[in-house]
């Protein structure tokens, strides 16, 4: 059985940027930032848990995703899947109406309100 959810999100753009973190463990940054949501542009993410996958897929703007981005995502839906105490295996698809290359980890917020709104 599939069950999907799909949501948008407006890219954010860090004018200054954290060294890091203080606390790994709980995700705390070592500094402050301060960022901007960019209204005019979306990224829209399609969550869907599948049990006929074997394993996750990742694509962005039809582009399957692989490396360090695949596993950001993965991380998050890792985590879904222990707090859900399911093993289902999903498919995500961002479509993007700006530069991919600044998409990577919009597709991670776009999970997560997806995954947000299934509640």
């Amino acid at each position: 059985m599939a069950n999907q959810v799909t949501a948008a999100a407006h890219p954010n753009l860090a004018l200054v940027k954290y060294w890091g973190n203080r606390d790994d463990a709980l995700n705390l940054p070592m500094n402050n930032s301060i960022a901007v949501n960019l209204g005019g542009a979306t990224t829209t993410t399609s969550v869907t848990f599948d049990d006929n996958l074997r394993a996750d897929a990742v694509t962005i703007n039809g582009r399957e995703v692989r490396g360090a981005g695949y596993d950001r995502v993965v991380r998050h839906l890792d985590r879904v899947r222990a707090l859900a105490g399911i093993e289902t295996r999903a498919a995500v698809a961002s479509e993007n109406d700006f530069p991919a290359s600044a998409g990577d980890c919009v597709v991670g917020v776009g999970v997560r309100r997806a995954l947000a709104r299934r509640e």
